[in-house]
């Protein structure tokens, strides 16, 4: 900052008046008092000295009333909200001419709450690398805050050898020249502080003090700190969701969580009777929590979320039908309310179908929280923190009401008349035909398949990469006249017409210049697809919403959800390996999740451009699939929870394998009715009422939950059996062990 550096910005007004159409005098442009004080007040010297009209000369006035420079590299202060007009005009041509080469100016942080210093960075001196900096954040070793001799706040740094030497040659250098030279810290193109050097620091142990605060001193040691990790930041993704979708999205979503409560409230209520309150309750504590939880995380709530939090209140009614289910098997074997259930809330009552139905789907969850980003993760948050919850509620505060019943002496009641036999003796054989629900599933498979491999899948923006819009229109307007017009402007670019919302509501989706990410080429394509749409003569267009994902970040998304969809069931698998003891039970539910998560696919593809709303593949859709698999293998532990007490229990070992599958099958097919359709009733809701936005995501997780079903029932259960059956010892080495005397005679008693 001295007077060769106030030829530059001389220079540099002189260009930039004559780009504007004025002529700058530069015999007026001066650094005295008197020429500044005067010169400022008139229009004149704004209009000829446009640069140093709102970027101020760094310099102070001395004990003899003389205007120096200040020492250091800051040559200008401006005020923050003049920061982007001065970045606007040193990023002209003209501009950047009147600066030498070398020259790099950074805006400083923390110089007022108001005004901003300007540094002159040289960015090709001799000690380092040309536009990189000689001492990177990597070289340093430590930085804590201190104090000097004279007890004032400083910062003490310590350097490895290789920024020791560097530092040498530097300081040894700067603390020469008249002025001393000054050496800028800087972090992501801001400069933090800019000390002068007093002298040669031969080790790397450098004490930067000066009229520093101790908050500011502490900052700036965090700030020294925090440069050594390698974590650069770059923008891959961005959104913009206009207020007129927001609000349709918010009301969507509110009805379709209020319809849906409802609608689980009032079936817990008919099918279990006077029990059927107390899971009412239970489940609007749990929204309760789940709700108060959220707040507290400070989360925000999306339409993902909100579909997470239908969900899993859904999911929650299932532990409460596990444990009714048994308290009523119970019942049925004339046992005592008190004796059904303390047995229903033992571990050889519900408990471990329970936990383990939980956990397997915690574990889709937590790896769906790992991977995830944006909405997925939030759907994820809620998901996990809903079942959590959901265990609570289920088991503690449902075992404290019946507690308080049996305390007072009060009957429950846990059926009306029409309910109380449903499914109770149920003998469906869902294994003799497993060879013909083989064929057909294979059948399926091998339709999707081919549909996935020639036709392939809509692919949203985040998996495509591109920009996309949704716009609105003043009339009903057509999807074809709409692709026509864009077709003529953005040539060479694949684009995407899609129904909406409404008959006057469009998504548009298009490659054109999806690498380059300069505004420029953002406002390039916003005016030619804006200028097609209003050709579309459905009347005046107004683009609602807009988002943008640059290529760059479409394979990360891509190899993110195949991995969460790998890592899920791996995890599954490895569970239920370690809880049930053989891989059977591992292979056979892997293969019924395979089946189930290949059949959704399947559907996307054949039914993409259909239906009358969005089936691509998207972010939302993976959260969607890795639901499901939670939701199948759920309904998949059930079953082999109740297989596993079967095989222990002494009275079923003359049974083969295929006949302790089917008994399992049946004794808990009155839960997987009762789950099943109360979870179906609530996609079914979210579909009617969820919006366009999350009706695609809506879709799969309904196709999903019946698939999955049907895929626990007929796919993973004849597994278990075929491999029980084909391997050395069967399902359990109990079944070929030969009753001893006294076991006979307990048996021909049974």
């Amino acid at each position: 900052n001295d007077n060769t550096f106030n030829e530059y910005i001389n220079n540099a007004n002189k260009a930039l008046a004559g780009a504007l159409g004025y002529t700058a005098d530069s015999t007026k442009i001066k650094n005295d008092t008197t020429a500044v004080d005067s010169l400022a007040k008139q229009e004149e010297f704004k209009q000829e000295n446009p640069l140093s009209a709102i970027l101020y000369p760094a310099i102070y006035q001395d004990n003899n009333q003389q205007y120096q420079y200040i020492k250091g590299a800051g040559v200008g202060t401006a005020l923050i909200k003049d920061t982007a007009k001065i970045n606007a005009y040193l990023m002209m041509n003209v501009v950047k001419e009147a600066f030498p080469e070398d020259a790099m100016l950074m805006w400083g942080k923390g110089y007022s709450q108001n005004a901003v210093m300007l540094y002159a960075i040289n960015k090709n001196s001799k000690f380092g690398k040309p536009n990189k900096a000689p001492i990177s954040g990597d070289m340093i070793t430590s930085s804590v805050q201190t104090y000097d001799d004279k007890g004032k706040a400083a910062v003490s740094v310590s350097m490895n050898p290789t920024g020791a030497n560097v530092w040498r040659e530097m300081t040894k250098e700067l603390s020469t020249r008249n002025p001393q030279g000054a050496i800028a810290i800087s972090l992501d193109g801001f400069v933090y502080s800019a000390p002068s050097v007093n002298s040669e620091i031969p080790n790397g142990q450098t004490l930067i003090s000066g009229s520093f605060e101790v908050k500011e001193a502490q900052d700036l040691s965090n700030l020294l700190n925090a440069g050594k990790m390698k974590a650069p930041f770059h923008i891959v993704e961005s959104a913009k969701v206009g207020a007129t979708l927001g609000e349709e999205s918010i009301q969507s979503g509110l009805i379709s969580a209020i319809v849906g409560l409802i609608l689980i409230l009032a079936f817990a209520v008919v099918y279990y009777s006077q029990a059927g309150w107390i899971a009412a309750v239970t489940l609007v504590l749990n929204l309760f929590f789940l709700i108060a939880v959220m707040a507290s995380l400070g989360s925000v709530l999306t339409l993902p979320g909100i579909a997470g939090i239908v969900l899993s209140i859904g999911m929650a009614v299932d532990s409460n039908v596990l444990i009714y289910e048994r308290i009523k098997e119970g019942l049925y074997e004339n046992k005592s309310l008190r004796e059904s259930i303390e047995m229903s809330f033992s571990m050889n009552g519900a408990i471990p179908a329970i936990l383990d139905s939980n956990i397997t789907t915690l574990l889709t969850g937590f790896i769906l929280l790992s991977f995830g980003a944006g909405a997925i993760q939030g759907f994820a948050i809620t998901l996990v923190t809903g079942i959590i919850i959901s265990l609570f509620t289920s088991i503690f505060f449902t075992r404290y009401i019946f507690d308080w019943y049996l305390e007072k002496g009060k009957s429950l009641k846990f059926s009306f008349p029409f309910s109380e036999k449903l499914f109770k003796d149920s003998d469906f054989d869902f294994l003799s035909g497993r060879k013909k629900f083989y064929i057909s599933s294979l059948v399926i498979i091998v339709l999707g398949l081919a549909s996935i491999l020639f036709k392939g899948f809509g692919l949203g923006v985040d998996f495509q990469g591109g920009r996309s819009y949704v716009a609105k229109f003043e009339k009903s307007v057509s999807e074809n006249d709409v692709r026509s017009e864009l077709d003529k402007v953005l040539v060479k670019a694949n684009s995407e017409v899609k129904a909406y919302g409404s008959s006057n509501q469009l998504r548009i989706t298009t490659t054109y210049k999806v690498d380059d990410t300069s505004q420029v080429a953002d406002a390039s394509a916003t005016a030619l697809v804006l200028n097609a749409l209003n050709n579309a003569k459905a009347g005046k267009a107004e683009i609602i919403s807009s988002q943008k994902v640059t290529s760059s970040v479409v394979e990360d998304l891509k190899d993110s959800a195949i991995l969460s969809i790998i890592l899920s069931l791996l995890a599954i698998f490895g569970y239920l390996l370690f809880r049930f003891g053989r891989w059977q039970f591992g292979v056979g539910a892997l293969a019924g999740l395979v089946y189930t998560v290949i059949v959704v696919l399947s559907v996307f593809s054949i039914f993409n451009g259909i239906l009358p709303f969005s089936l691509d593949i998207d972010s939302a859709f993976i959260a969607a699939i890795l639901t499901v698999v939670g939701y199948a293998i759920n309904d998949t532990v059930v079953v082999f929870d109740r297989i596993r007490e079967y095989v222990s229990d002494k009275n079923y070992r003359k049974e083969n394998v295929a006949t302790i599958v089917n008994i399992a099958l049946n004794s808990t097919l009155s839960r997987t009715a009762v789950t099943g359709t109360a979870v179906i009733g609530v996609l079914l809701i979210l579909l009617v009422f969820g919006g366009a936005s999350i009706r695609g995501f809506s879709f799969a997780m309904f196709i999903g939950i019946i698939v999955g079903t049907y895929a626990s029932l007929f796919v993973a259960s004849p597994v278990l059996v075929d491999l029980a059956l084909r391997s050395n010892d069967g399902l359990a080495h109990e079944e070929h062990k030969p009753l001893d005397h006294k076991e006979l005679v307990e048996e021909m008693n049974n």
